[in-house]
Formats: structure tokens, C-alpha cells, sequence
């Protein structure tokens, strides 16, 4: 099993932003539902920023070299 590594935190940040913002456009504005739509937007939102600003810090810490 691999490693959590501040990359694989970065990356999976990025994608529960893009997937939970996606998901929540798509229930605001195909499905109607605008409470749901703007709490599963804002939810995906702050819960992503937190994953990547968490993976951020890890990495800066770290003291490791960019690529």
C-alpha cells in the first residue's frame, strides 16, 4: 500500500474540489435542488481547500526540494 505523501494529499484536494464542484453546479442548475446544490458545493469546497492547504504545509515543512 503506498505511502500518504503531501502529493498524493495536493492531488486528492484537487479532485474533491473538482468533483464536488462539479456535483454540486449539476444539482443547482440540472437538478433544481439549490440548497443541496450550494451545500455539497461549499462542503466540497472547504473540505478540499483543507486536504491541499494541509498537504501544502507538509510539503514546506518537510524541507524537500521542488521538482
Amino acid at each position: 500500500m503506498p505511502r500518504w505523501t503531501p502529493d498524493i494529499g495536493f492531488a486528492a484536494g484537487l479532485v474533491i474540489i473538482l468533483v464536488g464542484s462539479v456535483a454540486g453546479v449539476l444539482l443547482l442548475v440540472g437538478g433544481g435542488r439549490f440548497g443541496l446544490g450550494l451545500l455539497t458545493y461549499l462542503v466540497a469546497l472547504v473540505v478540499g481547500a483543507w486536504i491541499t492547504g494541509a498537504a501544502l504545509h507538509a510539503e514546506i515543512e518537510s524541507g524537500a526540494p521542488a521538482a
